[in-house]
């Protein structure tokens, strides 16, 4: 094959010319890479399910349902309890704190009471004392 462009004797196999380096006209083959065989994919050969493995799938599910629904039913029946133990609680709290304000309104009244005796029992001393004299002036005045 010659060169394009200067005229030239290009070898076979070369891609560029040897004295002006232009590219050969014709592309260099190369041998093809033998194409691969593809393997066929192992395909899944699906088995027929037995009678057997089928009632016991079932029962495995029914199982797990019946815990589930028994789980959720002691739970709703541990937290009534709760529920019902929490009002307890606030109840007894409840009457426990009205108890002790029923006796501090007690205490109070006994309190005033107290200062209302101890403001009368001074009232009478006094009444007693003002008598004395009253009677002690009237003694001591000159009987017409």
């Amino acid at each position: 094959m010659n060169c394009i462009k200067c005229g030239r004797e290009i070898p076979e196999g070369e891609l560029f010319c040897e004295v002006c380096a232009m590219p050969s006209a014709a592309p260099v083959k190369e041998a093809p890479e033998p194409k691969r065989e593809k393997k066929p994919k192992k395909q899944r050969v699906k088995k027929p399910v037995s009678r057997k493995t089928v009632r016991r799938l079932r029962t495995a599910l029914v199982i797990s349902i019946l815990l589930t629904l028994a789980v959720c039913a002691l739970a709703a029946y541990g937290f009534r309890l709760y529920v019902e133990r929490t009002e307890e609680l606030r109840i007894r709290e409840a009457s426990v704190t009205l108890r002790e304000k029923e006796a501090d309104n007690r205490d109070r009244q006994i309190t005033e009471l107290k200062q209302e005796l101890s403001e009368a029992e001074q009232t009478i001393r006094s009444l007693e004392e003002d008598l004395k004299r009253a009677q002690a002036e009237a003694d001591a005045t000159p009987k017409e």
